[in-house]
């Protein structure tokens, strides 16, 4: 054995052990604890004194590089997502636009029927006005109106006289 983890288990005995993962909105972040395990190997008694070092120097390399490319890692994540996101956003906005759209185009229909109906009342109303007809008319409703009041007067005579008898 050429030695032990600072863990205290033996270097035979211990899987290499899995990628540690942690999650940070918007994605993944990933990083491999193996190196960090070789690092703090305890040095056996025929290795170089400045092996520590040199794997220290090597680690913070490694792991400098690992989480700078985890990190662009998960900036082109959050990018993709902002951009689907944005995506769906945009499909939303115009399915909603689509039908207020709808509505304002019913509306406006509406609006120049209601319109054209009144212009084409107008135009007959100028077109086909016959002043001597609404003259007619007014004295057809005033004749009406007397016969209507002859014929009431005439009922109250007959029935006060028809009292007058009886008295």
């Amino acid at each position: 054995m050429s030695g032990c983890y600072s863990t205290g288990l033996l270097e035979d005995s211990v899987p290499p052990p899995p990628p540690f993962s942690m999650r940070i909105v918007g994605g993944w972040f990933t990083v491999n604890l193996l190196p960090l395990f070789y690092v703090f190997q305890l040095d056996t008694p025929d290795s170089e004194p400045d092996s520590l070092t040199t794997r220290i120097t090597n680690l913070e390399k490694t792991y400098g590089s690992i989480i700078e490319d985890g990190f662009k890692e998960l900036k082109n994540d959050l990018k993709s997502e902002l951009k689907h996101e944005l995506m769906t956003m945009e499909k939303s906005m115009d399915r909603s636009f689509a039908t207020c759209n709808n509505r304002i185009n019913d509306l406006s229909s509406w609006n120049q029927w209601i319109i054209g109906t009144i212009c084409t009342g107008v135009m007959f109303k100028v077109v086909f006005y016959d002043r001597y007809t609404e003259e007619k008319l007014m004295a057809k409703i005033l004749d009406s109106e007397t016969r209507i009041t002859t014929m009431v007067q005439n009922a109250l005579i007959q029935l006060k006289l028809e009292l007058r008898i009886n008295q």
